[in-house]
């Protein structure tokens, strides 16, 4: 029997295939089913093989993320293997202390923005978009940013096109969020400017991070709910020998999709405890 997937929060990034499942909250493509990930999974108990979440847990607040652990176990199978992938905190503190001992300033500076940016950020892009603007003059900062974030940057006709197969695979509900986005800024705009400046962030939903990980305090809250074998990877293996490292985690150039900041955590669910 053909082994099931599902990929939560999937955004982009998902396979077509009868054997996947794809989910996210404002899905860009008719492929893909929308789902509040923060309440019940819409899927009965033990139905999948294989749970693939990049990018996710770093933007659910701390005092959720036990409830969607748990979701997760509840429509894996018994021995159903979870991969994770999201920020290393200790990657990046690793890698700025290093850089500091090297005298790499510029990179440094880096470091404390890919670290903290998106949880403080007030404005879509915030100072990451900067450096990736700023990286495009610079051979050197271009290739330290690709390598540490895994983001690549594309020519502007690339941008437009990309752009036009997200217009043309546009479900009903991302165009229905977009309008609700425009009337949103309109009424914004209505409200006193100091409510607005210390109140109100213009950001895109799921932009912000809301916790930064190490693989200590993941691997306690898989732990604390069912998951053993725990273990941390790359972007290169997994100890699924059916879980399709490229596209997922891999492009088509061989690099790791998310970059170095990123760690790979598996775990396999254990339901008879």
């Amino acid at each position: 029997m053909s082994k099931k997937f599902l990929n939560l929060a999937c955004g982009d990034f998902f396979i077509e295939s009868n054997q996947w499942e794809n989910i996210d909250w404002a899905p860009k493509n008719s492929e893909v089913k929308q789902a509040n990930l923060l309440k019940r999974l819409p899927f009965s108990n033990d139905t999948f093989d294989f749970i693939y979440c990049s990018h996710f847990l770093e933007h659910i607040p701390i005092n959720r993320i036990h409830s969607f652990i748990i979701e997760c176990s509840r429509v894996l199978k018994e021995n159903g293997r979870i991969r994770l992938v999201l920020p290393d905190f200790e990657n990046i503190a690793r890698e700025y202390i290093s850089n500091i001992d090297k005298n790499h300033i510029i990179f440094a500076e880096f470091n404390v923005v890919e670290l903290i940016d998106q949880c403080v950020r007030k404005e879509s892009g915030g100072e990451l978009i900067k450096w990736y603007k700023n990286a495009q003059i610079d051979s050197d900062l271009l290739q330290y940013v690709s390598k540490r974030t895994g983001y690549s940057l594309v020519s502007k006709i690339q941008r437009k096109n990309n752009l036009f197969l997200k217009i043309r695979n546009s479900t009903w509900r991302s165009i229905y969020i977009k309008v609700q986005n425009e009337y949103a800024k309109y009424i914004v705009k209505l409200l006193p400017k100091w409510y607005r400046e210390n109140h109100i962030l213009k950001t895109a939903t799921g932009e912000n991070h809301l916790w930064v990980h190490d693989f200590n305090s993941i691997q306690k809250i898989l732990n604390d709910n069912g998951f053993r074998n725990i273990c941390k990877l790359d972007a290169f293996h997994s100890l699924d020998t059916d879980f399709p490292i490229f596209p997922l985690d891999v492009d088509s150039l061989g690099n790791s999709r998310k970059g170095e900041e990123s760690m790979y955590i598996e775990a396999i669910i254990n339901k008879v405890r």
